[in-house]
């Protein structure tokens, strides 16, 4: 479900002082260049992105016991045991919200399970691209963001099935967040301890907890089962536990990572490709399913999303074309303007 209050922060600008400009974005201040740099000394600039991962045990009961913006300081939000069900959904107008619903496993009591992903508006635009019952992928422009929750009766076999299925679903240099509760102590040795954090380096993923550090608490002990990973991404140090005097009263702590967005990067990434002159049929078809998510999107007035799969779709169906100077050797600028 996605919330369709979308508070959007305009850009403001002011005059420059020692070439700085200040630009309001998701609560940043980024510092570009000014009109009197010289582009060839300025260095890339960093984007942050942060990023927050809890088990949070009950959503509702979670957020009135804590401070109400806790989540809006963040750019992804990726909360796992939210026992949240599709009649009893709620949503944050400060995010796009996806959601796997918490399933009724008894007559009475609370639902089990249940997985919240909050992203900010200005990663979009999101395709979710997986949803199963402990797991959910969605892409955004910065990259893939894959959130799970792994009972602690699952086995490791089990849960390196569901996140290879994730992960296969991405290309293969494609950069990714992934957070959740995997119910695997990385500080204890146990035969999950080896085989889920094994499968997950050999796909590239680099572990951000540190490994004694416990993010769950209870009375008979403690163990780190909440983890974030990233893939393609630097990172501003390791994940480290929120302080919140709301948070301490639950048995997982919160955790945050700061992601670093280089600009130099993203600008790389915009770079169109050449394109061919024959089409792709293949690909044509895979687009099928796009038809339908771009008419909702300009239904809704969702415009720049139905853009960005609009130009997707236009940009995958001719076949690369080659690389490199097509013109020969002395098919030189005086050729071609006679």
């Amino acid at each position: 479900m996605v919330s369709e209050k979308i508070n959007s922060k305009a850009f403001k600008i002011g005059i420059p002082s020692w070439s700085e400009y200040t630009t309001a974005l998701s609560g940043l201040r980024i510092y570009t260049a000014g009109p009197f740099d010289n582009p060839r000394n300025s260095v890339a600039q960093e984007h942050i992105i942060k990023v927050l991962n809890w088990n949070i045990e009950g959503i509702r009961g979670a957020l009135n016991l804590t401070d109400e913006n806790i989540l809006s300081r963040y750019d992804i939000c990726t909360l796992t045991k939210t026992f949240m069900r599709k009649e009893t959904a709620i949503s944050n107008p400060k995010f796009y919200n996806f959601h796997v619903y918490a399933k009724q496993t008894r007559e009475r009591g609370r639902p089990s399970g249940g997985i919240t992903c909050l992203i900010k508006p200005h990663l979009a635009p999101f395709e979710v691209l997986l949803k199963e019952e402990d797991l959910i992928t969605v892409q955004t422009r910065n990259g893939a963001i894959i959130a799970a929750f792994f009972n602690p009766d699952r086995f490791a076999v089990d849960i390196v099935d569901s996140l290879s299925k994730a992960i296969s679903a991405l290309q293969r240099k494609q950069k990714i967040i992934l957070a959740g509760d995997f119910n695997c102590t990385i500080d204890k040795i146990r035969g999950k301890t080896d085989e889920v954090p094994e499968f997950l380096h050999m796909e590239g993923l680099v572990l951000q907890n540190q490994r004694n550090e416990w993010t769950y608490i209870a009375p008979n002990g403690g163990s780190t089962i909440d983890l974030v990973l990233t893939r393609g991404f630097q990172t501003r140090g390791p994940a480290r536990p929120l302080n919140s005097a709301g948070a301490i009263i639950r048995k997982h702590i919160p955790m945050c990572l700061d992601v670093i967005q280089n600009t130099r990067e993203a600008k790389q990434s915009n770079v169109r490709k050449r394109l061919g002159k024959k089409i792709d049929t293949d690909a044509l078809h895979r687009h099928r399913n796009q038809l339908n998510r771009i008419r909702k999107g300009l239904d809704k007035g969702k415009i720049e999303d139905a853009a960005h799969w609009i130009q997707t779709c236009k940009e995958d169906a001719p076949k690369p074309g080659p690389e490199g100077r097509q013109a020969k050797p002395w098919f030189d600028q005086e050729c071609y303007h006679r």
